[in-house]
């Protein structure tokens, strides 16, 4: 809604120090907004200049923390292309590549709520079209969105800010980057055994669970007491995955062959479905889905069966048939049978392990409490094609749900007749 009064403006701008990003993010984008609506709104200029620069330095803390780790963000795979997995899929990346995907998460969140805050002080600038050609993949567009960002003509109380920024988005080695940062800002510096056991302190459950999981993976002995205290953490996700981080350092032979589900949330990110959504909303997601083991020649589902389940391929290929001819093979990092989620029809087609497989599986009963703990069944809709390859629409469709969260996110695609995720597939 509008914020139409003085009570309003400031019980949002107290957010704006909130400890969770959900909530600055809200904080920021409102205050946008209102700037937007009321060109002429009051808004507390002191307290949004000085939220950017916390937002510059958390986003630069992050950079910092990429640094100390040792990885180069750029070799991570994130286009959701496809590629031949280990058993554990995590493990295919390196140690550092969740912690290396959650930290470069938090400094685009960052960077978003600065452009947010920005907007609301000085609308002036043309942040839109900054924003907007940042994100493109043509590297020369991405320079000049740089380029208009620095030559801008930026408001007394906000100049000082001007070459943080431009630090944070141009494409220039991390290294120089945070130099330049480190005229203003205080960074910290610390070894990677020290980045990993700060991070083994953070605030967001889910970075924590990324750091146990790079302590394990890269055996951070110095990090053994913390993980062993984070085995009693409330937090699922955090419990189990520092259990498994203290199993890889000191027993590694009794470690489980079960995927964690920070794994689970990793190999989500490379499907190219969930290329764009935050790791941390796919958390809920990989939670419900369940490690299944299928022998060569063995039976998935037979056609007619009623579908209660959708499937991803990790590991080996699966035959997908009706009536005897082979229709589809799906490899990793496929999908197949999504339409059952939403539709308990009877299978149209056979699904036959090709090879012995390891398949993560999503319950339709799962997937329905999911969906209505965070309020989304009445916002499932049935969409009905005259085409059956809705290319157009579904590129748009991804592009209009990208900042959605992941279950509604997923909600809404499957019921598309046509995967977002392989191609010329059957849903089965």
């Amino acid at each position: 809604g509008r914020l139409g009064t003085r009570s309003a403006l400031a019980a949002v701008a107290g957010a704006l120090s909130a400890d969770d990003e959900a909530s600055r993010d809200a904080a920021c984008e409102a205050l946008a907004r209102a700037r937007a609506e009321s060109p002429g709104v009051e808004l507390p200029t002191v307290a949004l200049v000085a939220a950017c620069e916390a937002e510059l330095a958390r986003a630069f803390t992050a950079v910092a923390a990429a640094e100390g780790l040792g990885r180069d963000e750029s070799a991570l795979r994130t286009d959701g292309t496809r590629a031949l997995l280990p058993y554990r899929p995590a493990d295919a990346e390196g140690p550092a590549a969740l912690i290396s995907r959650a930290l470069r998460e938090r400094t685009e969140r960052a960077r978003n709520r600065v452009f947010h805050l920005l907007g609301a002080v000085q609308p002036e600038l043309d942040l839109a079209t900054v924003r907007a050609n940042l994100d493109e993949p043509d590297p020369v567009r991405r320079a000049n969105a740089v380029e208009l960002l620095d030559s801008s003509d930026w408001a007394r109380a906000l100049a000082p800010l001007r070459p943080l920024l431009v630090a944070l988005v141009e494409e220039s080695p991390r290294a120089d980057r945070l130099a330049a940062a480190g005229r203003r800002l205080k960074l910290p510096a610390r070894t990677r055994d020290g980045w990993v056991e700060a991070l083994l302190d953070d605030g967001s459950g889910w970075m924590v669970a990324c750091a146990a999981y790079h302590a394990g993976a890269a055996e951070v002995l110095s990090a053994r007491p913390k993980l062993r205290a984070l085995t009693a953490d409330p937090r699922a996700v955090v419990r189990e995955t520092a259990a498994d981080a203290l199993a890889r350092i000191e027993h590694p032979e009794l470690r489980g062959p079960m995927i964690t589900t920070a794994e689970k949330v990793l190999f989500l990110k490379g499907l190219e479905l969930f290329a764009t959504v935050p790791s941390e909303d796919l958390v809920e997601l990989a939670g419900i889905t369940a490690e299944l083991a299928v022998d060569e020649e063995e039976e998935v589902f037979r056609e007619g069966d009623r579908g209660d389940a959708l499937f991803l391929v990790v590991e080996g290929s699966v035959r997908v048939s009706r009536g005897g001819r082979t229709l589809a093979t799906m490899g990793e990092r496929e999908v197949f049978g999504e339409m059952a989620l939403l539709d308990p029809a009877p299978r149209s087609a056979t699904a036959t392990a090709a090879t012995s497989v390891t398949l993560l599986r999503v319950a339709q009963e799962d997937f329905a409490d999911l969906l209505r703990a965070v309020g989304a069944v009445d916002g499932i809709r049935r969409v009905r094609f005259t085409s059956p390859y809705p290319t157009d629409f579904t590129a748009r469709v991804i592009d209009a749900m990208a900042t959605v969260p992941a279950v509604r996110y997923l909600a809404y695609c499957f019921q598309l007749p046509l995967s977002m995720t392989y191609r010329g597939s059957s849903s089965a």
